[in-house]
């Protein structure tokens, strides 16, 4: 982010924080996430969820019902509400979302009635009107990172280590441990203060990483054999059908992460992973890419969007087949031209 970016972000953080101080302590502010939500999406919901709180707001969250089993460690699961509970006086906060339809289905039903108060998201492509506030860093590694900043900015924000733990979890696991390009100065200097309140890193890092139940191990055996290299080994594509998801008793949560499986191919500058959980969901495409190659653009002509190396698409009304053969197509005329 350049000085200029920066400075304006900077009156756009604390101008927000500013606005969520003066709100009456008796709102009631739920805060939700995207479809099928990832570590950054619930460590950022919780993480918002127990700092609000912990300034006497009273605040929830909805949208856990595919919580994973390696993020029930997490606190503030009592704070967890569903859809059905929204009401039209609530005051709605989403993250690491940039639109209406990347919010959950039930949610979309309701937006026309209570719409969405506050977007806090680092993503491209953000859909203007979407929110009436917005707090929007496209080189923010983690929503999870704008999260700390907004609650630092806020001077009754008691920081604990269930606070830190949420957002070390949407962080770490939006950086790849820290490991992606994404990883900034900043994103280390939070990761920092962090864990000076407590963060349990090695238990984290277990829970989110060590403890693989044994299905999800064979849906990620069925998504390696699936894998093809096309255009001289740059282009890697491996997918996961409705029956497979099935034939291993897993949903497609348990698929997080699996595009990371097909980008670890040597040689392989554009790797995605389509998945089909059900043969009545939509297909979705996660993309990672490395220069010169723009993950964003690609999965836009597709309807999609996300960040420059990391970006992804959900399709409606096509097979996975029908998907898989466009996007082919689309990589495949990136690699002639370049």
């Amino acid at each position: 982010m350049n000085k200029e970016n920066n400075a304006t972000f900077l009156e756009q953080l604390k101008r927000i924080a500013t606005y969520l101080d003066g709100l009456d302590p008796a709102t009631r502010i739920v805060i939700s996430a995207h479809i099928h939500p990832d570590g950054d999406a619930y460590g950022s919901m919780l993480g918002l969820c127990l700092g609000l709180r912990s300034q006497g707001f009273n605040a929830f969250c909805t949208g856990f019902s595919e919580l994973r089993p390696e993020y029930a460690f997490l606190q503030g699961m009592e704070y967890v509400i569903s859809h059905e509970e929204l009401q039209e006086s609530d005051f709605l906060i989403v993250l690491d979302c940039n639109g209406v339809k990347r919010l959950p289905e039930q949610l979309q039903e309701s937006f026309p009635k209570i719409g969405v108060a506050l977007c806090i998201d680092h993503h491209m492509g953000y859909k203007e009107g979407f929110a009436q506030e917005v707090l929007i860093d496209e080189g923010a590694a983690a929503t999870s990172e704008l999260v700390y900043q907004l609650l630092a900015a806020m001077p009754r924000t008691k920081f604990d280590a269930a606070i830190a733990e949420a957002l070390w979890v949407g962080i770490v696991t939006d950086t790849g441990r820290y490991a992606y390009s994404c990883t900034s100065p900043l994103t280390l200097e939070v990761g920092a203060k962090l864990l000076a309140e407590g963060v349990r890193s090695e238990y984290i890092n277990e829970q989110v990483y060590g403890s693989q139940p044994l299905k999800r191990l064979k849906l990620q055996q069925r998504l390696i054999s699936s894998i093809t290299v096309e255009a001289q080994g740059k282009i890697a594509i491996g997918f996961l059908t409705s029956e497979d998801f099935a034939a291993e008793g897993c949903v497609g949560s348990d698929s997080e992460n699996f595009v990371d499986v097909v980008r670890s191919i040597r040689g392989v500058e554009m790797a995605a992973f389509i998945r089909q959980p059900e043969p009545s969901a939509p297909v979705n495409i996660s993309l990672r890419t490395k220069e010169p190659y723009d993950a964003a653009a690609i999965c836009a002509k597709l309807g999609g969007g996300g960040h420059i190396r990391a970006a992804g698409a959900s399709i409606k009304d096509a097979t996975l087949e029908q998907v898989r053969a466009k996007l082919f197509e689309i990589l495949a005329s990136l690699v002639e031209r370049s």
